[in-house]
Parts: structure tokens; C-alpha cells; sequence
């Protein structure tokens, strides 16, 4: 019987040494559970964090897209302003430029009618002084001839 009183002693000192074992164990699962819940609330906090970082990143990223968009599209449009001014002034230019070559040829045609003018007018000049020396030479002969009264 005392072997059968040791084995029991044993056997409830075995078994308390067991359940000690069994509540150590299950306060070290608590208190990880307890770190666990802790570490993924500081985990969870840190991800929503970062998660807000990014969005107020991408979206600074979709201001300055807007802003170089908006900003292509006033370069385009003064491209396209200048390309329409580079075609009036060309057009101006050639338009210009038929008006040069009508005037030049209007004075060619000036100068031309001028020099004729000038060639006229020295025959006439020429015909008026051999027709002055004609009448003088008439007139002279007319003086010399002698008169009967």
C-alpha cells in the first residue's frame, strides 16, 4: 500500500507539476497572443500609415500630371498660334512680294514710256531747231532777194 500511496504521491506530484507546466504554457499563449494582437495593431497601423503616405503620394503624382498636361496643352496651343502667325506672315510676305514685282514692272514700264517721252521730245527739239534754222534761212534769203517796187 505504500508502494501504491508513493506511486499516487508521485503520480498527483507528476500531475501537478504537469498542470504547472500547462498554466506556464498557457500564460507564455497569452501573453503571445497578447503580442501578437499587439505587434499586427502596430503592424496594422504602420501598413495604413504607409497606405495614406502612397495615397497622398499618388495624388500629388496626379496634381503634377494634371499640371504638365494642363501645361502641354497651353505649349500646343501656343505652338499652334505661332505656326498660324508663321503662315500669315508668309502669306503677307508672298502677298508683298506680287506687289513688289507688279511695282517693278509698273516702273520698267514708267521708265520705259520716259525714255520714250525723252526720244520724242529730243526729235521734236531736233525738229524745232532745223525748222527754226530753216525759217531762218528762209527769212535770211527772203531779206536778201532784192525787192521790186
Amino acid at each position: 500500500m505504500t508502494d501504491n500511496m508513493t506511486s499516487v504521491a508521485q503520480v498527483d506530484k507528476q500531475r501537478a507539476g504537469y498542470e504547472g507546466q500547462v498554466r506556464e504554457l498557457q500564460s507564455r499563449i497569452e501573453e503571445s497572443e497578447a503580442n501578437a494582437a499587439k505587434n499586427s495593431k502596430k503592424l496594422a497601423q504602420k501598413l495604413e500609415q504607409r497606405i495614406a503616405e502612397m495615397e497622398t503620394a499618388v495624388d500629388a503624382e496626379h496634381r503634377r500630371t494634371d499640371e504638365v498636361q494642363k501645361s502641354a496643352r497651353k505649349q500646343e496651343r501656343r505652338v499652334n498660334e505661332l505656326l498660324s502667325q508663321v503662315e500669315e506672315e508668309q502669306r503677307l510676305k508672298a502677298q508683298l512680294q506680287d506687289n513688289v514685282d507688279q511695282l517693278q514692272q509698273k516702273l520698267k514700264t514708267f521708265k520705259r514710256q520716259v525714255e520714250e517721252a525723252v526720244r520724242w521730245a529730243h526729235v521734236n527739239i531736233v525738229y524745232h531747231i532745223i525748222s527754226y534754222h530753216i525759217i531762218s534761212y528762209h527769212i535770211i534769203s527772203y531779206h536778201m532777194v532784192p525787192r521790186i517796187h
